[in-house]
Order: structure tokens, then sequence, then C-alpha cells
């Protein structure tokens, strides 16, 4: 899985470019004389449009559960979001060719419209994601275990 999400950065604008190579000379979908031809495009278009469509989707819907629809126009710019991601994926493997023990790690922090209270304990997330009969079971069994 890992492997393949890198190598899905790295080939992304290959796709790009060979659509535009194959455009600019006339043979997009040109059959037989094209340099891919007509099956590689039908294949490579259907693959390249349900992945957008299916991770388009799942956007969408996580931005309305999480009512955040106001973020709903950002969705149209996914494809640019991953020719980004592409890029980083080069500059990526380019510094682990030439400094591979070098790692720049970005800054995180917590946003200033974000509230979040101090790191609960795993029995306290345990106890939100059980439901109520199984919570009680399980807060009698780590009372048990705690005395």
């Amino acid at each position: 899985m890992i492997g393949g999400t890198v190598l899905s950065a790295l080939v992304h604008p290959w796709f790009y470019a060979v659509a535009a190579f194959d455009l600019a000379h006339g043979a997009f979908l040109a059959w037989p004389q094209g340099w891919l031809g007509l099956p590689f495009w039908l294949f490579a278009s259907l693959g390249l449009g349900t992945g957008y469509l299916a991770s388009m989707t799942l956007g969408v819907l996580a931005l309305k559960r999480r009512g955040a629809r106001e973020l709903l126009s950002q969705v149209p710019l996914m494809p640019v979001y991953w020719l980004l991601i592409s890029g980083a994926a080069y500059r990526a493997a380019w510094q682990f060719a030439i400094d591979p023990f070098t790692w720049e790690k970005t800054a995180h922090g917590l946003s200033h419209g974000t509230k979040r209270a101090a790191t609960p304990s795993p029995h306290a997330m345990l106890q939100r994601r059980l439901k109520p009969a199984t919570r009680a079971r399980a807060v009698n069994t780590a009372r048990a275990r705690d005395q």
C-alpha cells in the first residue's frame, strides 16, 4: 500500500505529460498509428476518472458529515492538489538520493479556531467508543485490574 501510494504520486504527472504529447502530435486517440493508441487511453482515462470520482465523492461526503459545507467548492481542485503532491514526492526522492539522512519536518500546531482538550487517557477513549453495556463491563474490568 505504501509503495503504491508513492508510486502513484510519482507516475501521476506522467499521465498528463504523455497525454499532452499525444494530443500535440494528433495521436491522442488515434488507432493504430498513435504511440499508445486508443486502448491505452481508454483504460488509463477510465482508471484516472474513476479514481478522481471516488476521491471527490468521499471528499464531499466527509465535508458534509463534518458540517464543513463551505469547503465543498474546493473539492474540484483535488487534481491540482495531487499534482502538488507529485511535486513533493519528486522533491523527496531527489533529497533522499542526494542527502538521505536529512529530514525536513513540518511544524504543526493548533489552529486558532480549534479547541482541544488534553489528550484523554486510553481508558477514557475506550469508554467513548463502547456501547453502554460493554462500557460498564470494561470499566469494571479496568477497576479490578487497577486494584
